[in-house]
């Protein structure tokens, strides 16, 4: 399998470069921008990336060729593939509004789902099921066969893409931002609304979960607004626990490196905010 990193460009070309000196190991041309993230299929060893030409493809950077590739039924795809690793399923959609299944080894058509507005949002999975935001204002959750189970309306469009909370299943919680300027947890099971928190500025990065530094059993959710405002609330209730305005629109969606939160800024700046145990 090749060890380095794979990374889709405007120009329509996904760059696959060694890690440890940068070296461009190969290159592959789409038809047009690719703005998405490529997913990792660790079995195959396939890099999975869409493309704003309405394929996705399946490219084996150790062969340096395209495994296979397949039309999405037209629209860009701006978001990015997601991978059941233990289903085999790949999740893909577009800016049509079609939510594509397929089998990552051969881009084989499971089920599709058609909207009439865009997605934006990434696909993301549970064990049970999947959601994801659509332009329409509404957070879709789908079975793995392709059954809607159920959506819940937003205040504004949602360009945020859900995250899923690893707890028992009958515990599960959804995060997604809405371009109303709120956080929305949901139930799982039936999208029943657990708390919302309003963040004042639209939510166009996704929700990040982690563990607080006190203690395991507490999570927290940092979430970013494209006001440049960053928030660090309880993933149980919402509330509050911190919060730092930055000079800056923020369109990134923040992660966890060790004890830093990491989020780029509009501003050109890429900050590093130390978090400590309250």
């Amino acid at each position: 399998m090749f060890a380095g990193c794979a990374t889709g460009c405007y120009d329509g070309q996904v760059y696959f470069l060694s890690v440890e000196t940068g070296q461009t190991h190969w290159v592959f041309a789409t038809g047009d921008s690719v703005k998405s993230s490529p997913a990792v299929d660790i079995v195959t060893g396939l890099i999975l990336v869409g493309s704003h030409d309405g394929h996705i493809y399946a490219l084996n950077p150790k062969a340096r060729c395209c495994g296979w590739s397949r039309h999405c039924g037209g629209g860009a795809i701006f978001s990015s593939p997601c991978l059941h690793p233990s289903l085999r399923q790949l999740y893909v959609a577009t800016l049509r509004g079609e939510l594509l299944c397929l089998r990552p080894e051969s881009g084989a058509l499971l089920w599709t789902y058609s909207s009439a507005a865009p997605f934006f949002s990434t696909p993301c999975c549970s064990s049970t099921s999947l959601c994801i935001g659509s332009v329409d204002r509404n957070i879709y959750c789908f079975s793995h066969t392709g059954n809607l189970l159920w959506q819940f309306p937003t205040d504004g469009p949602v360009f945020s893409s859900p995250c899923c909370m690893p707890t028992s299943l009958a515990n599960q919680r959804v995060f997604c931002g809405s371009h109303d300027g709120s956080v929305y947890c949901l139930r799982s099971c039936d999208g029943a609304l657990v708390w919302r928190f309003r963040a004042g500025g639209k939510v166009f990065s996704s929700p990040f979960l982690f563990h607080s530094l006190a203690s395991e059993d507490e999570g927290l959710v940092a979430v970013a607004t494209s006001d440049g405002n960053l928030w660090v609330l309880g993933a149980e209730d919402g509330e509050p626990k911190a919060s730092l305005s930055l000079p800056g629109e923020i369109f990134s969606s923040p992660v966890l490196w060790g004890r830093t939160l990491v989020v780029g800024c509009r501003n050109d700046f890429v900050y590093g905010i130390e978090l400590t145990p309250c």
